[in-house]
């Protein structure tokens, strides 16, 4: 009886060491995580997943290019084990559940079935947003490690793909402006130049047009490699409003977008707002400040494509400097009305000091909420995709206009050429006609 004893517990006690070796963002940058007056720079935040990839066989970190300045643009992936080893497989089926065209009834019950739902988390685009590079480190690490709810059936039933940060280039400039201010009377100054070589903060206006090398590297995991179901535009805002924005958006409702895809993200969106507030995170605010109209954004342009685009603003700090906020200062959710309790506003933030530490404790607030819920019903997300994909197939071939025709005898050969190389990587689909019109 006592050899059976011994073989079980020697892999229980590899497991447990094996885990222990994994290191934590607060050791690997050698003070805590969020701390008051210290941002993380891109080689800090880089190496830190690099790192989990090397320690950890849920993690695997993939290069997707390069910025305009000559950094890295990375990509975790994280998942299971026995979800990491058959990645491919899981990629292909989200391609097909984008587009289910073709898929007789047997073979669409059997992708529902066995898929597994993709999330995407984008973080950074804007640098001076300067929490959610270190949200990350913390966010990759629970679902990497944890084997405490969420993370645990997050990791079994989701695969989840990080972008530790959508735009290093700013990162690391904001970073050095920040260390060079710190303690001096300059130290809440804005930086005196773009944090994005050619767009400064509207990087986050090129998501139609994809002029930029980040904006075509996250189209192209988006629409080409990856195929998600859910996607997250980590944001902040300004100070004096609500804690936290997250969805619903607000009215009007662009009657374009497929209804279940909206209501998903009510879902979703709403669901948070709830968990938030239960765990005492006060000043959480939906359904005023954002809409969904903007065809140029991050967390809208996946609409278009039929992905759940969820977007969640903070409220800022200057850089990592403490703020101290009176309550008579503060301003309800998009300037509306008076700082009080409302539907959309359960429980107002009552006002004091709004450090770094704070910003990155809401966003994993919302981040275990977010996971929590697609790992409780993977197959819903997997089946409601599908189903907007198949709407959007019968009212392309239903419903007119059916296309449009782009004339290769244009005058001007070049704007077409630019014309159709952007759509392609937008993931819109130019099937060459077989008959001059």
């Amino acid at each position: 009886m006592k050899l059976p004893l011994v073989l079980v517990a020697a892999p229980l006690f590899a497991a447990c060491a094996w885990s222990q070796q994994i290191v934590t963002p607060a050791e690997h940058l050698g003070r805590p995580v969020g701390g008051d007056f210290t941002l993380a720079d891109w080689k800090e935040v880089s190496s830190y997943y690099l790192r989990l990839d090397e320690q950890s066989a849920r993690v695997s970190v993939e290069r997707l290019g390069t910025t305009p300045e000559g950094r890295d643009f990375l990509a975790a992936v994280i998942s299971s084990e026995g979800n990491m080893a058959r990645l491919p497989a899981i990629r292909a089926a989200s391609a097909r559940i984008a587009d289910p065209r073709g898929l007789d009834a047997a073979q669409r019950a059997e992708l529902v079935a066995s898929a597994v739902p993709v999330l995407v988390v984008s973080i950074a685009m804007h640098s001076t947003e300067t929490a959610a590079p270190q949200f990350g480190m913390e966010f990759a690490h629970q679902l990497a490690t944890s084997d405490a709810e969420p993370w645990k059936s997050a990791r079994e039933r989701l695969v989840t793909v990080i972008l530790p940060c959508t735009n290093p280039d700013g990162l690391d400039h904001v970073c050095e402006w920040y260390r060079g201010i710190v303690g001096t009377e300059h130290e809440t100054a804005s930086m005196p130049k773009l944090y994005q070589y050619y767009t400064g903060h509207d990087n986050n206006r090129d998501w139609f047009a994809l002029t930029q090398a980040e904006t075509r590297l996250v189209t192209k995991l988006l629409y080409e490699d990856w195929h998600p179901q859910v996607y997250w535009d980590v944001h902040q805002q300004g100070q004096l409003g609500e804690r936290m924005f997250v969805p619903p958006f607000r009215d009007p409702l662009n009657p374009n977008l497929d209804p279940t895809i909206m209501s998903s993200i009510n879902l979703l969106g709403t669901r948070a707002l709830h968990d938030m507030t239960r765990e005492g995170f006060s000043g959480v605010a939906t359904g005023v400040t954002y809409d969904q109209w903007w065809n140029g954004g991050n967390r809208n342009v996946p609409v278009r494509h039929n992905i759940v685009g969820l977007l969640t603003e903070a409220a800022s700090v200057h850089f990592a400097s403490p703020v101290y906020l009176e309550r008579s200062k503060l301003k309800a959710p998009g300037g509306k009305g008076e700082y009080a309790p409302g539907v959309n506003f359960p429980l107002p933030w009552p006002g004091g000091w709004w450090r770094l530490r704070d910003i990155i404790d809401y966003e994993l607030a919302f981040a275990r909420s977010l996971v929590r819920r697609l790992a409780r019903a993977p197959q819903l997300f997997v089946e409601n995709a599908l189903q907007a994909a198949e709407r959007s197939s019968a009212k392309g071939r239903d419903e007119a206009p059916r296309a449009w025709i782009l004339p290769s005898d244009n005058v001007d050969r070049g704007a077409s050429r630019r014309l159709v190389a952007t759509l392609l990587r937008g993931g819109v689909g130019l099937p060459r006609a077989r008959s001059k019109i």
